[in-house]
């Protein structure tokens, strides 16, 4: 008797399955496009450094390229009651002011006259000091890397903090370029183009504040965490971690684009809310613009990880998984066949010679970007990187 509600269990188990595969499927929202072109204002007055901001307009869900960027404008730092600092544009949308202008001592705020002779302006607001950062660690987790942050001000006058940063990874390419062919010869090649570096930003920030504390200590604050099969870990990854003090509005504006941005995904995270800065608009008091200015400086700290450091048994991505066969084995004789036969010879890269019994008679051909690791990154080392 039990083995047969047992088989009528499988069978049931078995038809509820099917049919749940039968019910899936691709579900596409329909999304109102809105035409908001809000003005987007991105960046910070830089106290002890050179002040980079950057404009750019809000586009609809719909449209896949990149955002409008606010070319052409007038932009200033402003001192309360003192003078104005005009920041050029360096790039589009992006402006640029020299280093050394802020007063600590004083209030600041940031003006912007665009080309279309629209004028925006942020609060003025004080000049937050950034303490150093104590130390930037990092320990091996079970399902990866987890990397903290520790810092603290003996003057207690932070109490609350922002953390960004930049990752710089070396890699290699998928097979590695021996020799190469050209001009009609077969030399040995003098450049590297196997072993790389590459830059990521990711784009998150994290957050920290220790006014429930008696002192103003922020001892292991989580930052990033690297799963164990992250292929930035492969062989050298190095972290730059970015520090910024903040005031409470401040925090408090962080805090909420945090939740909108990053803490959103799952069943119990919090609802998106309306997001409000101190960027207000001088023409229009009613539109809407989005960002935050502080005045504020920076500190910063890097760290690098070893692959030699993590577990032996740590299985990374492999980002040229596509790369395992050879596009073509030929022999010297009709090499210039086998090169001429893809419509693009550059996309053609020499891996490596066949030797027998002492002498050269053919070789393998790859794609270029599973041998030459310049198609991902570069080939020049930083100059931070330490060997």
């Amino acid at each position: 008797m039990a083995s047969v509600i047992s088989i009528r269990l499988r069978k049931c188990l078995v038809w509820l399955l099917v049919g749940l595969c039968a019910c899936v499927e691709q579900y596409t929202p329909d999304v109102e496009d809105v035409t908001t072109n809000y003005l987007v204002v991105d960046g910070f007055i830089n106290s002890q450094g050179a002040t980079t901001i950057k404009l750019s307009r809000t586009q609809p869900i719909s449209q896949e390229e990149n955002a409008a960027v606010e070319r052409g404008a007038t932009v200033q730092v402003q001192e309360l009651d003192g003078p104005s600092h005009a920041l050029a544009e360096v790039a589009g949308g992006t402006y640029k002011g020299a280093a050394g202008v802020i007063n600590p001592a004083k209030k600041y705020r940031l003006y912007l006259k665009t080309s279309a002779g629209k004028e925006y302006a942020s609060d003025y607001v004080p000049v937050m000091v950034t303490p150093p950062i104590d130390a930037v660690t990092w320990k091996v987790e079970l399902d990866g890397v987890q990397i903290y942050v520790s810092t603290h001000d003996d003057q207690q006058n932070t109490r609350y903090y922002r953390w960004d940063f930049e990752e710089t990874f070396q890699f290699s390419s998928a097979f590695y370029s021996q020799m190469v062919f050209q001009n009609n010869q077969l030399t040995y090649r003098k450049d590297n183009i196997f072993m790389c570096w590459r830059d990521a930003a990711p784009g998150l920030f994290y957050l920290g504040s220790s006014v429930k504390l008696a002192q103003d200590v922020i001892h292991e604050a989580a930052l990033v965490k690297l799963n164990s099969s992250n292929f930035k870990l492969k062989h050298r990854y190095s972290i730059l971690v970015k520090q910024y003090a903040q005031t409470k509005e401040a925090f408090a504006y962080w805090e909420k684009l945090k939740k909108n941005t990053q803490d959103i995904g799952s069943l119990y995270d919090p609802l998106p809310t309306v997001l409000t800065g101190n960027v207000q608009s001088l023409s229009d008091p009613k539109e809407t613009v989005i960002g935050y200015v502080s005045a504020t400086s920076v500190q910063e700290k890097r760290i690098f990880i070893d692959r030699s450091q993590l577990p032996a048994t740590w299985q990374f991505e492999d980002e040229y998984s596509n790369c395992r066969g050879a596009v073509d084995s030929t022999y010297l004789g009709s090499m210039n066949m086998a090169i001429g036969a893809d419509s693009e010879q550059s996309e053609i890269r020499l891996l490596g010679p066949i030797i027998k019994q002492g002498f050269l008679v053919g070789a393998y051909f790859y794609r270029a970007d599973c041998v030459d690791c310049r198609f991902r990154g570069t080939n020049i080392k930083p100059a931070f990187w330490e060997d």
